[in-house]
């Protein structure tokens, strides 16, 4: 690091070195850099010193040198240098100095420099903004990731590998997460990058996505960032590199997990922890920041939420950069940080102990929440499980099903309370329609309106609607409806059709379920998942008939393409 001026002490370049080893420069400067690829062992970088126009293509690190330069600002320097522009100091800053050596040399031999002028005013931190990426990289990266989500379906290793991780499929399809099944390199004008020469060979440099996990962020619904996750740590050319950020995104956004208005947020440091935290606290209302790296700083919009949270558990990992040289940072900017690590002997981070030591991640996060924000949280949970639960019938006169037992039993009891109360069903809109007045005088007769509009959702009582189009479903029109349904629905279709076709009727039969044609994706209803013999149904067909080669032909031939019980026989 370079120092200059009469009150101040020449501090030589390549301290970092000297402290840290190669290898130690090499762990830092990833952890601080945005890095864009690793050449002839060099990491070449966004520019630390100055805003570029074309990111990544000037700057360069050697850390067996600990000698940084960048071609476009002329600027060069050490380790220290760059941490010191990261983080808001000049070039030549004593406070820089002392700070990089406290967080990652703390056992060398503490060394005065003298601050020139006197008493130096506090360092402000601010948060920095996005880079924005084109529209042309959104619509590339969304296809990208589309593709790598199907080829998660189809690799029943890396769904294992996942699960050891304590990640279900059901937060991998929510999160988007995917699989790329090889390196791949193509040009960054097909992304709607700028073309970056490459000094050394002089020919334009590529994108490089490498194989390993895709972990995608969305913000507002839109892609802005890809994350992907190696499954060697070591590159064909030498270098660590476990974690790779597709250039031209956002890559300095955190990964976030959950909603911009909940209160109580984990920080960890890699975004398959984040995933798997957001995926076991969802239910409290707790979301989850993956940063990344330990000593990357929030953005603005990272920086808005957790200023407005009331505890933030710093969850960074169990070494020295994570759990001690950064938590001075988030104690100093965030007050309402909280230092909570996985307890040591469990490992370093969330994923090894929960993959090595089974941690029970919402009672680790529930013993660092305190205790009167706890309350509101489960007070609050408590009542979203209330509104959400369906409505019971009320016994008010006995058994209120529909008399006739070979019906499906949510069509059998939604006509059992049309039989009996002054409520009619618009089969076109599908909407219980009733007196106010009826359903205002007796909170028994609300129950009754919520269970009736509450069964219009289950598939048997929609294929029952659908069957009456232009009626309106009421005590008198009930068997005409019911001689329309059977009549569209006691045609003997299934015979001669492979058995995998229809085992797959069958069990679509028995909830809300729709399966997509091209994507062989299912969708279900969470809430209607919950219970065990229904999970095992959604597990049956996504996991094994959709592989049925035979299923696969039959349903790549139908004419609709998302199909459910209704429509599962239609011809085209």
């Amino acid at each position: 690091m370079v120092a200059g001026g009469k009150k101040w002490r020449v501090v030589a370049v390549g301290k970092a070195l000297e402290w840290l080893g190669a290898d130690g420069c090499r762990a830092v400067a990833e952890s601080l850099l945005t890095v864009t690829e690793h050449k002839g062992g060099e990491i070449w970088a966004h520019c630390p010193w100055h805003e570029e126009s074309t990111p990544g293509g000037a700057f360069s690190y050697s850390p067996e040198k600990d000698v940084a330069t960048c071609l476009s600002c002329s600027q060069s320097g050490d380790l220290i240098a760059i941490y010191c522009g990261l983080h808001g100091y000049p070039l030549d800053s004593s406070d820089g100095f002392r700070e990089f050596r406290d967080l990652y040399a703390k056992d060398a031999a503490a060394r005065t420099i003298p601050v020139a002028g006197g008493k130096k005013e506090p360092r402000v931190w601010a948060p920095k903004e996005t880079t924005v990426a084109p529209p042309t990289w959104h619509e590339k990266a969304a296809s990208f990731v589309g593709h790598s989500c199907t080829r998660l379906e189809n690799n029943a290793d890396v769904q294992a590998q996942l699960l050891a991780w304590g990640i279900t499929m059901e937060t991998a399809r929510l999160c988007r997460m995917g699989w790329n099944d090889q390196d791949k390199a193509v040009p960054r004008g097909s992304w709607g990058l700028p073309e970056v020469i490459n000094p050394e060979t002089g020919k334009n440099k590529k994108i490089w996505l490498p194989q390993g996990l895709v972990m995608p962020m969305y913000s507002g619904g839109k892609l802005v960032k890809i994350k992907i996750r190696r499954p060697q740590e070591m590159t064909s050319w030498g270098v660590k590199l476990r974690y790779w950020e597709v250039p031209g995104g956002e890559n300095n956004r955190f990964h976030t997990y959950g909603r911009p208005q909940w209160t109580v947020w984990v920080v960890v440091e890699t975004e398959r922890d984040a995933a798997l935290v957001w995926q076991e606290t969802k239910g409290l209302h707790v979301g989850a920041m993956g940063l990344g790296g330990a000593t990357k700083r929030p953005t603005t919009e990272a920086a808005e939420i957790l200023r407005r949270a009331d505890v933030i558990l710093v969850a960074l990992d169990n070494d020295q950069a994570g759990v001690e040289n950064c938590w001075k940072f988030w104690a100093a900017e965030f007050p309402q940080a909280i230092r909570w690590p996985v307890p040591p002997s469990m490992g370093k981070d969330v994923g090894d102990a929960v993959k090595d030591h089974g941690l029970d991640v919402v009672a680790w996060v529930r013993a660092g929440i305190p205790g009167h924000v706890l309350r509101r949280l489960d007070k609050e949970a408590a009542r979203i499980r209330r509104a959400s639960a369906p409505p019971v019938m009320p016994d008010l006169d006995g058994d209120n099903r529909f008399e006739d037992q070979s019906l499906p039993e949510p069509l059998r009891e939604l006509l059992g309370i049309l039989r009996q109360y002054p409520l009619q069903v618009d089969a076109d809109t599908a909407q219980v329609l009733v007196d106010q007045l009826w359903v205002r005088t007796n909170k028994e007769r609300w129950e009754v309106y919520r269970r009736a509009s509450w069964l219009l959702e289950a598939e048997p009582v929609k294929k029952y609607l659908s069957a009456c189009p232009g009626m309106r479903i009421t005590t008198k029109t009930i068997d005409q409806g019911l001689a329309q349904y059977r009549g569209a629905t006691d045609t003997p279709v299934t015979e001669g059709e492979p058995a995998g076709v229809q085992e797959l009727f069958g069990l679509m039969s028995q909830g809300p379920l729709q399966l997509e044609r091209d994507t062989l994706r299912l969708e279900y209803d969470q809430t209607w998942a919950r219970k065990k013999a229904h999970w095992d149904m959604i597990l049956r067909i996504s996991n094994e008939l959709v592989m049925d080669q035979d299923v696969v032909e039959w349903v790549g031939g139908h004419p609709d393409k998302t199909i459910s019980a209704g429509n599962f026989w239609r011809k085209g």
